[in-house]
């Protein structure tokens, strides 16, 4: 049984549609990686991970059951068995306590056992009496971003949604980071993690799933390896020509892939047919009047009607 289960999810914020028919499966112990522009949807589709969306279409399953069915309450244990790390570290944590306080809240308030000190030093933070001590702004940015984690893992859950965790963090802390999550998935945590950067995205990614979104639509997924070392969607192959070649020698040979459009449709007034279509460098009139299914190709889901000749 999947851990959490969209099924056909569609979510309205204002006089935008967030999310359109999204379908997602998250196993336990499993990494999925969801990457894209600012505005696709990513941390939308977080939410309803969480629970914090009612869809107005499709539903979102916990173990099987359907958080949104009439008369459905959520008991504490789905409710502990989901959580979050939040992009801005300062803001998610209380300014006017002490970590060791913050940690012990919520161990108090669900009556469990754990050792905060303990959790302190399992994310690195040495001496633990001594990062306990301290209010959140006498942390950096990557020390905070720890006690977020330590804060989600001390509760034992079994998916944490991390939106963003890194984009705030120093570039030398990235990686400590990112290895953090990496054992507390070796140690059972699935995790759903938001980027947009693809780099971190290959790193913590691998060996796991892939869904990259445009306009509120998974248009690719599939393994991590594969879609960025072939990526069949051309939304996909323009992100990675953009990024700078690992061997600087080769900075003059890589061409960024020449979009029609710089800047993404308004979300409010989304395009007909693929929603791609107007920024594509290979769209032809079928693509502004059918919009592609997903569908299976090279062991990839994509959505282009012309993936096979890209």
């Amino acid at each position: 049984m999947s851990l959490v289960e969209l099924r056909g999810v569609s979510v309205q914020l204002g006089q935008v549609q967030a999310l359109r028919q999204i379908h997602l499966a998250l196993q336990p112990g499993e990494i999925v990686t969801v990457v894209g522009e600012s505005g696709c949807g990513k941390s939308t589709l977080g939410r309803a991970v969480l629970g914090l969306l009612k869809p107005i279409a499709g539903q979102v399953l916990y173990q099987g059951q359907d958080l949104f069915a009439p008369g459905f309450r959520l008991s504490d244990e789905l409710r502990l068995s989901v959580q979050v790390v939040h992009q801005d570290s300062y803001a998610s944590l209380n300014p006017v306590r002490r970590v060791g306080q913050q940690l012990a809240a919520p161990l108090k308030r669900h009556k469990l056992t754990g050792d905060v000190h303990e959790i302190l030093a399992q994310v690195g933070l040495t001496p633990p009496e001594y990062f306990a001590a301290k209010l959140p702004f006498q942390l950096s940015g990557g020390q905070r971003q720890r006690v977020s984690l330590a804060r989600a893992a001390l509760l034992k859950p079994k998916l944490i949604v991390a939106d963003e965790p890194v984009s705030g963090v120093d570039a030398t802390l990235r990686l400590a980071i990112l290895d953090l999550m990496r054992r507390l998935n070796q140690e059972g945590i699935a995790f759903l993690y938001i980027t947009h950067d693809l780099a971190t995205a290959r790193y913590l990614g691998r060996g796991g799933r892939m869904l990259v979104m445009y306009l509120g639509q998974v248009i690719e997924t599939g393994p991590v390896e594969d879609l960025l070392d072939n990526p069949l969607h051309p939304y996909l192959q323009a992100l990675l020509a953009a990024l700078p070649p690992l061997d600087p020698r080769r900075a003059r040979e890589v061409k960024p892939l020449p979009l029609r459009s710089l800047d993404m449709p308004d979300p409010t007034k989304p395009p007909s047919g693929c929603s791609f279509h107007p920024r594509c460098p290979y769209a032809r009139e079928r693509c502004s009047q059918e919009a592609p299914p997903l569908r299976e190709l090279q062991g990839q889901q994509v959505a282009c009607h012309y993936a096979e000749e890209l």
